[in-house]
């Protein structure tokens, strides 16, 4: 497996873990507000595994994804309290005539819907709660907006995370909430421009993964057969975990498992995306290195060749050597092949990082039952 270039990673910033902060609060307030929402109180993730039950006298100790989902409410709760304190902001409120602190006022909403005893209590207790997030989430741009790289992360954190968390698939295209509104040209163009602003702490293979699939995502969300097709709400919640992941540098990018290929020239079409993408530049460089190397054996061979020995005496009169123009050669060669690597890279973590029911594949396997056959996709 090729590995991203050392230089690459070595231009990480200092402050990395600062922005990742950012990104981890954007996204705790979009999962926090999602999983208060009426209609995803109950069932938070989509098709959920059926919980085991606990000894109440035992108390027996569960992970992070076997928590209760009260008790990840709380979690991410606290980790908003910790991650705000890291980047310190202490925001206050006025409210019944003092200041009180912002996080507690949204904490004290939230109780009604944990303390609501039926499906029509949290609807009724609802629109206070979503006034207290947005007043919330309003604070938190406003005093985020003078650091540009933290307000960028922050965002970004929002923008991934309410694809699942904000996502109302019945609300009309043009209302907030919708597939078109969540994936549409307005918010793909914020989201991409929101990466490329973080591509110094992200790397080129994480922009490329997540700018990939999140346009694949784009093109699915404007075709209402494609999106409304089984399955498809978990593979988005699957898409927003390998987002969320590959920001705050839990997964490694060429470390995800690819899509198994069984044909051999989708494996070549992988390699031939990438030199195309890279055609001019490998053909002016290639083009380069072979005057150099021309160049060089030309002086090699010194006046004892009479095709060119005018060249030979101003190259030699200019101070250029065979043995520089060799190793000029070799360090251009060195780049190209270091530069197409990364490409080839990138082109892998494209496909690992891409999530999205292909719409192909959904074709294909309609027609092969037709016919009484499935292919293995």
């Amino acid at each position: 497996m090729l590995a991203m270039p050392t230089a690459v990673a070595e231009q990480l910033p200092a402050d990395l873990e600062h922005m990742r902060a950012a990104f981890r609060l954007g996204w705790a307030v979009a999962e926090l507000r999602g999983r208060y929402r009426p209609d995803l109180f109950l069932h938070p993730e989509p098709d959920a595994p059926r919980a085991f039950k606990r000894n109440a006298q035992e108390r027996p100790l569960p992970l992070a994804g076997e928590r209760k989902s009260r008790e990840i409410r709380i979690e991410i709760y606290e980790a908003a309290v910790g991650l705000s304190g890291a980047l310190a902001l202490n925001l206050q409120t006025r409210h019944a005539g003092g200041s009180v602190s912002t996080l507690e006022l949204v904490k004290d909403a939230t109780l009604h819907i944990e303390n609501a005893k039926n499906a029509a209590e949290r609807r009724s207790a609802w629109p206070s709660v979503a006034q207290r997030f947005y007043d919330w989430d309003a604070q938190l741009q406003d005093t985020l907006v003078v650091d540009a790289t933290t307000a960028a992360a922050y965002q970004l954190g929002r923008a991934l995370g309410e694809t699942h968390w904000a996502l109302e698939p019945a609300r009309g295209e043009r209302e907030m909430g919708s597939w078109v509104f969540l994936f549409g040209e307005e918010r793909e163009a914020v989201v991409k421009r929101l990466l490329e602003r973080l591509s110094p702490y992200l790397g080129p293979l994480v922009v490329a993964g997540v700018k990939h699939s999140y346009k694949a995502w784009c093109k699915l969300a404007v075709a209402p057969q494609r999106r409304d097709a089984d399955g498809v709400r978990r593979k988005l919640y699957e898409q927003g975990v390998v987002w969320r992941d590959l920001i705050r540098g839990e997964r490694q990018p060429l470390e995800l498992p690819r899509p198994i290929v069984t044909d051999p020239w989708r494996e070549i079409a992988g390699y031939r995306k990438a030199v195309k993408a890279l055609k001019g530049p490998l053909i002016v460089g290639g083009g380069f290195a072979l005057l150099l190397i021309l160049g060089g054996a030309l002086l090699a061979s010194g006046t004892k060749n009479p095709a060119a020995p005018a060249a030979v005496s101003i190259l030699g009169g200019l101070g250029v050597t065979s043995a520089g123009l060799y190793a000029r050669a070799k360090a251009q060669l060195t780049s190209l092949l270091s530069t197409l690597r990364l490409e080839l890279d990138k082109q892998k973590v494209r496909e690992a990082a891409d999530l999205c029911p292909k719409q192909s594949e959904a074709h294909v396997t309609r027609v092969g039952a037709l016919w009484g056959w499935r292919p293995h996709l």
